[in-house]
């Protein structure tokens, strides 16, 4: 099989893009958080998280634009076993947090139509 020079161009380009890619590190949000707006941006955080810590959730909500909103719940686990992730139940939770915030822009974005 025979390799058209566009194709040998184009592999030899998504190599090189993806060899770039590989030399970028991990993603900074700050890059990127005031880009958001005008659209709604929901920060839930935990208080003493091991894995992230909660001045970074506090750093990313300054950068923003608004509307935002910053969360920041007592606890310091990171993971779906902790149930205030994990269940819908609870009215402190993340989830019922996250669908009340939903609600509020689906609303205000009714209105407006």
């Amino acid at each position: 099989m025979k390799i058209s020079a566009w194709s040998k161009r184009s592999q030899y380009r998504g190599k090189h893009i993806l060899d770039q890619l590989k030399n970028l590190g991990p993603p900074n949000p700050m890059n990127y958080v005031k880009e958001i707006s005008p659209r709604s941006l929901l920060i839930v955080q935990r208080k003493n998280d091991f894995l992230a810590p909660v001045i970074h959730a506090h750093e990313v909500y300054e950068q923003a634009g608004e509307p935002k909103k910053l969360v920041i719940a007592e606890g310091r686990m990171h993971s779906d076993s902790d149930p205030f992730f994990s269940s819908a139940e609870r009215e402190d939770g993340a989830i019922r947090i996250t669908l009340d915030w939903l609600k509020g822009i689906l609303k205000t974005s009714a209105a407006t139509i």
